[in-house]
Protein backbone atom coordinates (compact mmCIF):
# COMPACT_ATOMS: atom_id res chain seq x y z
CA UNK A 1 0.00 0.00 0.00
CA UNK A 2 1.38 3.36 -1.02
CA UNK A 3 1.10 6.17 1.48
CA UNK A 4 2.29 9.62 0.53
CA UNK A 5 2.83 12.69 2.67
CA UNK A 6 1.25 15.97 1.65
CA UNK A 7 0.79 19.32 3.32
CA UNK A 8 -2.65 20.37 4.43
CA UNK A 9 -4.30 23.20 2.48
CA UNK A 10 -7.31 25.43 3.15
CA UNK A 11 -9.42 22.94 1.15
CA UNK A 12 -8.27 19.87 3.09
CA UNK A 13 -11.04 17.58 4.35
CA UNK A 14 -10.85 18.63 7.99
CA UNK A 15 -13.68 16.27 8.93
CA UNK A 16 -11.44 13.40 7.82
CA UNK A 17 -8.68 14.74 10.08
CA UNK A 18 -11.15 14.94 12.97
CA UNK A 19 -11.99 11.30 12.32
CA UNK A 20 -8.30 10.35 12.51
CA UNK A 21 -8.02 12.15 15.85
CA UNK A 22 -11.18 10.57 17.21
CA UNK A 23 -10.43 6.98 16.17
CA UNK A 24 -6.83 7.25 17.31
CA UNK A 25 -7.81 8.55 20.74
CA UNK A 26 -10.41 5.81 21.19
CA UNK A 27 -7.93 3.06 20.26
CA UNK A 28 -4.71 4.42 21.73
CA UNK A 29 -6.04 5.57 25.08
CA UNK A 30 -8.64 2.86 25.77
CA UNK A 31 -6.44 1.35 28.49
CA UNK A 32 -4.88 4.64 29.60
CA UNK A 33 -7.78 7.01 30.23
CA UNK A 34 -11.07 6.60 32.07
CA UNK A 35 -13.80 5.18 29.84
CA UNK A 36 -16.11 8.02 30.89
CA UNK A 37 -13.59 10.55 29.57
CA UNK A 38 -13.23 8.79 26.22
CA UNK A 39 -17.01 8.40 25.93
CA UNK A 40 -17.55 12.16 26.17
CA UNK A 41 -15.12 12.96 23.35
CA UNK A 42 -16.62 14.06 20.06
CA UNK A 43 -15.16 14.80 16.68
CA UNK A 44 -16.10 18.48 16.74
CA UNK A 45 -13.82 19.30 19.67
CA UNK A 46 -10.76 19.14 17.41
CA UNK A 47 -10.06 22.11 15.14
CA UNK A 48 -7.39 21.10 12.63
CA UNK A 49 -8.46 23.90 10.30
CA UNK A 50 -6.82 26.42 12.65
CA UNK A 51 -3.30 25.19 11.88
CA UNK A 52 -3.42 23.76 8.39
CA UNK A 53 -0.29 25.75 7.45
CA UNK A 54 1.85 23.56 9.72
CA UNK A 55 0.27 20.15 9.21
CA UNK A 56 1.51 17.11 7.33
CA UNK A 57 -0.97 14.45 6.21
CA UNK A 58 -0.49 10.80 5.31
CA UNK A 59 -2.84 9.84 2.49
CA UNK A 60 -3.58 6.67 0.57
CA UNK A 61 -3.45 6.43 -3.23
CA UNK A 62 -7.18 7.21 -3.35
CA UNK A 63 -6.77 10.32 -1.18
CA UNK A 64 -7.99 8.96 2.16
CA UNK A 65 -6.37 10.79 5.08
CA UNK A 66 -4.96 8.15 7.43
CA UNK A 67 -2.50 10.19 9.51
CA UNK A 68 -1.80 13.72 10.65
CA UNK A 69 1.07 15.57 12.32
CA UNK A 70 0.77 19.22 13.38
CA UNK A 71 3.49 21.47 14.76
CA UNK A 72 4.46 25.10 15.30
CA UNK A 73 5.54 27.56 17.96
CA UNK A 74 5.59 26.30 21.54
CA UNK A 75 2.35 26.85 23.43
CA UNK A 76 3.83 26.17 26.87
CA UNK A 77 5.52 29.10 28.64
CA UNK A 78 8.22 26.71 29.91
CA UNK A 79 9.32 26.44 26.28
CA UNK A 80 9.21 30.04 25.04
CA UNK A 81 11.19 30.33 21.81
CA UNK A 82 10.99 26.60 21.08
CA UNK A 83 9.02 24.70 18.48
CA UNK A 84 6.44 22.07 19.39
CA UNK A 85 5.02 18.95 17.80
CA UNK A 86 1.37 19.48 18.73
CA UNK A 87 0.04 16.12 17.66
CA UNK A 88 0.64 13.00 15.66
CA UNK A 89 -2.17 10.54 15.08
CA UNK A 90 -2.86 7.69 12.69
CA UNK A 91 -5.93 5.59 12.10
CA UNK A 92 -5.42 2.40 14.14
CA UNK A 93 -5.10 0.13 11.10
CA UNK A 94 -2.22 2.28 9.77
CA UNK A 95 -0.17 2.33 12.95
CA UNK A 96 3.15 0.46 13.26
CA UNK A 97 3.90 0.77 9.54
CA UNK A 98 6.52 3.56 9.83
CA UNK A 99 4.03 6.15 8.60
CA UNK A 100 4.25 7.99 11.92
CA UNK A 101 8.02 8.07 11.61
CA UNK A 102 7.72 9.67 8.17
CA UNK A 103 5.25 12.24 9.46
CA UNK A 104 7.47 13.09 12.43
CA UNK A 105 10.57 13.44 10.27
CA UNK A 106 8.74 15.83 7.94
CA UNK A 107 7.56 17.93 10.90
CA UNK A 108 11.00 17.92 12.54
CA UNK A 109 12.63 19.03 9.29
CA UNK A 110 10.25 21.99 9.13
CA UNK A 111 10.70 22.82 12.82
CA UNK A 112 14.49 22.77 12.44
CA UNK A 113 14.27 25.59 9.87
CA UNK A 114 12.80 27.92 12.53
CA UNK A 115 13.84 26.59 15.93
CA UNK A 116 17.03 25.38 17.55
CA UNK A 117 14.99 23.24 19.97
CA UNK A 118 11.56 21.65 19.90
CA UNK A 119 9.51 19.45 22.19
CA UNK A 120 6.33 17.43 22.49
CA UNK A 121 4.06 16.26 25.29
CA UNK A 122 3.04 12.65 25.83
CA UNK A 123 0.86 10.91 28.38
CA UNK A 124 2.91 9.41 31.17
CA UNK A 125 1.05 6.12 30.61
CA UNK A 126 1.76 6.01 26.87
CA UNK A 127 4.96 3.96 27.00
CA UNK A 128 4.75 2.93 23.34
CA UNK A 129 4.75 6.57 22.23
CA UNK A 130 7.62 7.37 24.58
CA UNK A 131 9.74 4.65 22.96
CA UNK A 132 8.76 5.93 19.52
CA UNK A 133 9.92 9.46 20.38
CA UNK A 134 13.14 8.19 21.92
CA UNK A 135 13.88 6.30 18.69
CA UNK A 136 13.56 9.64 16.88
CA UNK A 137 16.15 11.23 19.19
CA UNK A 138 13.89 12.95 21.70
CA UNK A 139 15.06 12.98 25.32
CA UNK A 140 12.74 12.88 28.32
CA UNK A 141 12.72 16.18 30.22
CA UNK A 142 12.10 16.95 33.87
CA UNK A 143 8.76 18.64 33.12
CA UNK A 144 5.49 16.98 34.18
CA UNK A 145 2.02 18.51 33.93
CA UNK A 146 -1.29 17.45 35.40
CA UNK A 147 -4.79 18.24 34.24
CA UNK A 148 -7.97 17.20 36.02
CA UNK A 149 -10.44 15.30 33.86
CA UNK A 150 -13.70 13.54 34.74
CA UNK A 151 -12.85 10.49 36.85
CA UNK A 152 -9.12 11.12 36.87
CA UNK A 153 -6.03 13.16 36.17
CA UNK A 154 -4.03 13.39 32.95
CA UNK A 155 -0.30 13.44 33.60
CA UNK A 156 1.86 14.43 30.67
CA UNK A 157 5.60 14.57 30.37
CA UNK A 158 7.65 16.36 27.77
CA UNK A 159 10.34 15.13 25.44
CA UNK A 160 12.89 17.52 23.95
CA UNK A 161 15.13 17.57 20.90
CA UNK A 162 17.68 19.93 19.42
CA UNK A 163 18.02 20.25 15.67
CA UNK A 164 21.70 19.33 16.06
CA UNK A 165 20.77 15.91 17.52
Amino acid sequence: MTIKLIRATPTTDFDAIREVYYQSWQATYADQLPATYLAQLNRQQWHPETRWQTTWLAVTANGEIVGVCSYGAARNSDYTGWGEVYSIYLLPQYQRQRIGERLMKAAMKDLATQYEHYYLAVLETNVDAQHFYEQLGFKRSKHRYQQAIPDGVLTTMTYEKSKSQ
